[in-house]
């Protein structure tokens, strides 16, 4: 596990604190499926059913009931948030063989990432303005200007172009 997060680090050291907790997160179950395999859930599956994401977490039988390893891999969506199937061909490659490779994938990946964060928290930030102009009966006609215009002092860098003009709306 230490071997696998310091070969990752140089590659994690740009990415947000979300996309490192993904990672941490993932290489933990992995390395825990991969070196303590268990009998209801092997590593195998484990490994097919985080790449396939949450919509494959139940394969019912005849009588739709779940069985063994059904359940073993619900326990591990409802306990821990595993929506997308991010770094997990990664971390496999790494266990199955000692050494990451593909830095330059990674690195877009990574950056991909960073931006959907990104974009997210602006979405947030002007929709909690949206909000507070919105849900109130007050007038709040400056307070609501002043928000949106210190969002986009702080964010104009990271508003694309294309969504700018929903913004303005």
């Amino acid at each position: 596990m230490k071997q696998l997060l310091l070969s990752y680090d140089g590659n994690l050291s740009h990415a947000d604190d979300e996309i490192k907790k993904d990672f941490i997160l993932r290489a933990c179950i992995l390395c825990y499926g991969y070196y303590i395999p268990s009998k209801k859930l092997s590593y195998s599956e484990l490994k097919t059913r985080l790449e396939k994401g949450v919509r494959y977490s139940f394969t019912a039988d005849k009588e739709n009931e779940k069985n063994e390893t059904d359940e073993h891999f619900d326990k591990l969506i409802k306990n821990f948030s595993l929506r997308s199937p991010i770094f997990i061909s990664e971390i496999d490659f790494f266990l199955n063989n000692g050494y990451h490779y593909n830095d330059a994938e990674l690195h877009d990946l990574i950056h991909k990432k960073n931006h959907d964060i990104t974009t997210k928290r602006l979405e947030q930030k002007i929709s909690s303005a949206w909000h507070l102009y919105q849900d109130s009966f007050k007038n709040n006609d400056n307070e609501f200007i002043s928000t949106l215009s210190s969002i986009l002092n702080t964010e104009l860098t990271n508003i694309p172009l294309n969504s700018f003009d929903s913004i303005v709306d």
